[in-house]
């Protein structure tokens, strides 16, 4: 779930989409490179550099608040965080400029609708976040050794993190996600670690100055297993025992904020 399995990769659903929509745009764009004009090469690789860098651009100023702290952030783009209208917009324009003959800007514009149809339909198939998946009925154990069914947050929101200290990516999101648990102290910020042991757990987080409220140890996986998720970090928000909304791989500040306050306005 969230996921796109390929062998031993694992690929977020967005991602994926993402990846369909550009062998969309590039297989297009080579048959009329080939069949039509051969400029279509050259005005691919602009509008895939254009429409980039522009849907990057205005997210990042949309979000310049978190942002201006760590300017560099705004190059971290496995994380997600892309305004993909401009970018198309943006895609567009290159068109203008490479074709003369409003037939070839026509067919540069044909290429980039049915690339954009590609993505958003994708993304709309892969998209299993149903109401219909409950939070598992399992039982996990807290940093004391203490029992915790997992069922016992059934009522309400609560935001549910997979992770393991050994994952680069979910060692990255942590601070992000103890501040945003710290600034909504109302809301349970479950984070379940995989298969490890909780003493090396605690070790970590001390050394990392981490602060988290609810550590649980999730020795089999079993979460992962009842929800078929796979790969880690795993954000999942539940709302009444039933998830609403995930994001898998690594989160943005930005992206965990907005996920949360729409969990919250539920």
């Amino acid at each position: 779930m969230g996921m796109v399995s390929i062998g031993p990769l694992a690929i977020p659903h967005a991602v994926f989409a993402g990846l369909l929509a550009f062998l969309a745009f590039t297989v297009l764009a080579s048959i009329a490179a080939r069949r039509v004009d051969k400029k279509f090469d050259g005005w691919s690789t602009i509008a895939l550099i254009a429409g980039l860098v522009a849907a990057r651009l205005v997210y990042v100023a949309l979000n310049w608040a978190t942002f201006s702290s760590d300017p560099m952030r705004a190059f971290m783009f496995w994380q997600g965080g892309f305004e993909w209208l401009p970018g198309v917009i943006a895609a567009a324009v290159s068109a203008l400029f490479v074709f003369r003959a409003w037939r070839m800007r026509g067919l540069a514009l044909a290429i980039l609708g049915v690339s954009t149809v590609v993505w958003l339909a994708a993304g709309a198939m892969l998209n299993d976040t149903a109401k219909s998946v409950p939070l598992p009925d399992v039982i996990l154990v807290d940093a004391k050794g203490a029992p915790v069914e997992l069922r016992q947050y059934a009522s309400g929101p609560v935001v549910i993190n997979l992770w393991a200290t050994w994952c680069a990516p979910c060692r990255r999101e942590l601070p992000a996600m103890a501040k945003q648990a710290a600034q909504n102290p109302g809301l349970p910020f479950l984070f379940i670690n995989q298969a490890e042991d909780p003493a090396a757990v605690q070790a970590f987080l001390q050394q990392q100055s981490l602060s988290l409220d609810h550590v649980l140890s999730d020795a089999r996986s079993e979460v992962a297993l009842a929800l078929g998720t796979v790969g880690i970090p795993i954000t999942l928000f539940f709302y009444d025992g039933a998830l609403v909304d995930m994001h898998a791989g690594e989160i943005s500040p930005e992206a965990l904020s907005k996920k949360t306050m729409a969990l919250l306005e539920r």
